[in-house]
């Protein structure tokens, strides 16, 4: 036997020895000598691939399992991992490319099942991925991770009922697995209708189905992360807000900031620095930013904004300290998330922050706008009807603009789109596509626009998107299209829950059926307009 050969399997040896160890750095030293001498070992290629996936080092392990596939087109390990990547990095249609690659090699495999058809979920292939798992039923009408599959996809399309079915069907197989519990009880919460009805039977189910969760798994994260929905809903504050920290270990990926300081919990901030973590979507940021205007009253601090570059126009700097994600963070004393501030004040001061008008208006977009919508006679009202096309729950946040049709119907009014990105697509095959006022394509770029133009509006009516919250914090009157069963922050039912004094909801009160809501807005509109 050669050197080069003897040095090969003594490093492979080692190498292998540490990855069955789940030594992965150690792994990696003894594969990567080797690659350094024979560049296309694939064999040590595909264990760095490996390494690298499960040190969550997604883009390079696509790198290196690339390799293999260059040189074995279909091997399944590489292919799976390039998958599981491209998931993690949240590119589904690549993602869907490597496991619909593997699936047409074995359509009975239900590991590649599940990665498929989860993909397809995001990517909202509900039919496709619909078919695939009940084709995966008809093989193992008891395979779990497949029932509890087909029930999230119901779920996601808003059909509480066909998830709740699938659900049960995985519990009568196993009663032992503390998640399905938890879906049951999400999906018993979503069916939950807290207006209207007095049949609370479905919020009952939720809550027996969340306590069984928890009986299984008490620290469950993601068990007690949904269980925060019902208490909040219920207006058990301090509980609903302290499970909701459960998100943080529920969706470790969403929280990864590695910090030296110490996590506030309501400790005298006077004379100390604070850095506070922008989380979640841009309505929430808008929404619960006005407790860092709070903390800043309330204590002689220091405070630095950590949140995307797009939003730092949002804000003035003259209270605060503002950085992008991507900008060196100053020293600081504490640090905390922006979500968990609403426990934390509550637990000191008993009290929901009411809001504050911090927008930032930019004085030359505002006089842009003003003199560009000044030639409309009557009044404008701005419209919002896509969500983001990825929330689990865009089915009770997106509206098709076709249902607003009606309020062309009425005389003098103006309708403005405040619409961005998805949804725009819509217009081309609006009935009324020339009486909308679309600047989409044109001069309406950045949140600053955005900001200028709603300045301008006698009204906002919008789904549930940051739309709402921008309106709103900006005190302009607005009309909400919610869904049915909101999320707490919205349950109407409750008079804790007024976080805008200018706001108006319109309630849906059957999943996916708007009819009543646009007919109740169209009096109104009516009402409020024709002289």
């Amino acid at each position: 036997m050669n050197t080069k050969n003897s040095l090969l399997q003594k490093n492979f040896k080692k190498g292998l020895e540490n990855f069955k160890k789940n030594n992965f750095s150690e792994s990696e030293k003894f594969f990567k000598k080797i690659i350094k001498i024979f560049p296309n070992e694939m064999d040590s290629i595909f264990y760095l691939g490996i390494i690298s996936f499960k040190k969550n080092e997604y883009k390079r392990s696509i790198d290196y399992l690339k390799k293999v596939i260059e040189k074995k087109y279909n091997h399944g390990q590489s292919n799976l991992f390039i998958g599981l990547s491209y998931y993690k990095i949240r590119d589904y249609n690549k993602a869907k490319f490597f496991f619909e690659k593997i699936y047409k090699t074995n359509e009975k495999d239900f590991q590649t099942i599940i990665n498929l058809s989860l993909t397809l979920i995001e990517l909202k292939e509900y039919v496709n991925a619909e078919n695939i798992l009940k084709n995966a039923i008809n093989l193992n009408p008891k395979h779990l991770d497949t029932l509890n599959c087909l029930g999230n996809l119901y779920l996601n399309k808003g059909n509480t009922d066909e998830a709740i079915k699938y659900y049960l069907k995985f519990v009568e197989i196993n009663q032992d697995n503390p998640i399905i519990y938890s879906n049951l009880g999400t999906a018993y919460l979503r069916k939950t209708d807290f207006i209207s009805s007095k049949d609370n039977s479905d919020f009952i189910s939720s809550k027996d189905n969340f306590e069984k969760a928890l009986k299984i798994s008490p620290n469950n994260s993601i068990a007690l992360n949904a269980f925060s929905y019902l208490l909040l809903s219920n207006c058990e504050i301090e509980k609903g807000l302290d499970a909701y920290e459960n998100r943080k270990f529920a969706k470790k990926n969403e929280y990864e900031f590695k910090t030296i300081g110490n996590e506030w919990e309501g400790e005298n901030l006077d004379n100390k620095t604070i850095l506070i973590l922008s989380e979640q979507g841009i309505g929430d940021i808008i929404q619960f930013s006005r407790y860092i205007y709070f903390i800043k009253e309330k204590y002689s601090v220091n405070i630095i904004f950590k949140l995307d570059k797009n939003l730092i126009n949002l804000f003035n700097q003259d209270k605060f300290k503002i950085i992008s994600k991507e900008d060196e963070i100053p020293e600081y004393d504490y640090f905390q998330y922006l979500m968990s501030l609403p426990r934390i004040i509550y637990k000191t001061d008993k009290k929901f922050v009411k809001n504050i008008n911090f927008i930032r208006t930019n004085t030359k977009k505002k006089i842009f706008w003003t003199q560009k919508l000044s030639y409309l006679k009557g009044a404008k009202i701005g419209l919002n009807w896509q969500g983001n096309p990825n929330n689990p729950i865009d089915y009770k946040r997106s509206i098709p603009l076709s249902y607003f049709e009606k309020f062309f119907e009425i005389d003098n009014l103006n309708f403005i789109s405040l619409q961005k990105g998805a949804g725009i697509n819509q217009i081309k095959d609006f009935k009324y596509k020339n009486k909308l006022i679309n600047f989409s394509n044109k001069t309406f770029e950045t949140f600053e626009d955005t900001i200028a133009i709603i300045e301008n509006l006698d009204l906002v009516i919008t789904t549930d998107t940051s739309i709402v919250h921008l309106a709103s914090t900006m005190e302009k009157d607005t009309w909400l299209i919610l869904g049915f069963s909101p999320g707490w922050r919205w349950d109407i039912h409750s008079k804790m829950f007024k976080w805008y004094k200018n706001l108006k909801i319109y309630n849906q009160k059957k999943i996916n059926n708007w009819d009543p809501v646009i007919n109740s807005i169209n009096q109104n509109l009516r009402n409020l307009f024709i002289k």
